[in-house]
């Protein structure tokens, strides 16, 4: 898969094979989903249970060399992306964000067919999630927003 559309799903095929990531959460696995395209109306995610990692795709900046230069591509791209911590309870969200923050410390390697030079990590905040049917109690979201330059 070619991180020249989204980096988001590479980047969740890379979440998903670190077992410290899916084991997060004690007796349970923690799934990792792509969202390409922000939705609209009711999301996607309506049937997955917590907990849960959704990697959302916001923005892409292709980095041009200078116009004196004739302002040729580098190649080099920031991807702003929202990662979604999802869990029953606040403590399995933030046990999930803690192994995604210490795996992109100081991460760079490959990704799909792309190389990742390197990853900014931001705390967005904490929110409660309504449960999709209207059943059941809310899910606790801790959102980190991630920077990738990548190649």
């Amino acid at each position: 898969a070619s991180m020249t559309l989204s980096p988001a799903a590479p980047v969740a095929l890379l979440l998903r094979g670190v077992s410290n990531i899916t084991g997060a959460v004690s007796g349970k696995t923690v799934g990792v989903y792509a969202v390409v395209a922000p939705q609209k109306g009711p999301s996607s995610n309506a049937t997955i249970d917590p907990p849960y990692i959704l990697v959302t795709d916001l923005s892409t900046d292709y980095h041009n060399t200078l116009e004196a230069e004739g302002g040729v591509a580098t190649g080099v791209k920031t991807a702003t992306l929202d990662i979604d911590c999802k869990g029953v309870t606040p403590h399995e969200a933030s046990l999930i964000k803690k192994q995604v923050e210490l795996f992109f410390d100081d991460y760079s390697g490959a990704a799909g067919d792309s190389v990742i030079e390197a990853v900014e990590l931001d705390d967005s905040g904490t929110s409660l999630e309504q449960p999709h049917s209207g059943q059941g109690m809310p899910v606790c979201v801790k959102t980190i927003d991630a920077e990738v330059i990548y190649y």
